[in-house]
């Protein structure tokens, strides 16, 4: 469907693209991964073909997006659909709503990445998880350095 932007984008469509989109959307959370892939992947190629007349509030549908359960849409599918975002996000005519929607889009990856780092920490400061078992390891390694075990 997302092949069909240069048609849905122009008057001759009728104004199927919000159908269309709202069609995509409904698919981006349907139980086949299959599916939600094939649709976000095609919400990727109509945001590059029509994003100006889409405009910044479809921008909202990564945020809502981001609310689905981990793992609904894979990362592939999900970078697809960010890239389109994107693009509609470059098509808005001014630079503020541009930095808006940057922002808009940046705010999710930044909250999931701030609880990864907070996570870590906590596994590190309990003796448990990837910086512990790293300290770990140097540990080790030092102390077979002091003995001159290799």
């Amino acid at each position: 469907m997302g092949h069909l932007g240069p048609f849905l984008g122009s008057p001759a469509s009728g104004g199927a693209l919000g159908q269309v989109f709202t069609l995509l959307y409904n698919d981006l959370t349907h139980a086949d991964k299959a599916v939600s892939g094939a649709a976000a992947r095609s919400m990727r190629r109509l945001c590059q073909s029509c994003g100006p007349q889409l405009g910044e509030p479809v921008l909202a549908l990564y945020e809502q997006v981001t609310a689905f359960p981990r793992g609904h849409l894979d990362r592939r599918d999900e970078l697809a659909l960010l890239a389109g975002l994107s693009s509609v996000a470059n098509e808005l005519p001014s630079f503020d709503a541009v930095v808006r929607a940057a922002e808009r889009m940046a705010t999710p990856v930044a909250v999931r990445l701030a609880a990864s780092i907070a996570a870590i920490q906590a596994g590190a400061a309990h003796g448990t998880g990837p910086a512990a078992a790293s300290d770990q390891r140097r540990e080790v390694r030092d102390r077979h350095a002091a003995t001159g075990i290799q």
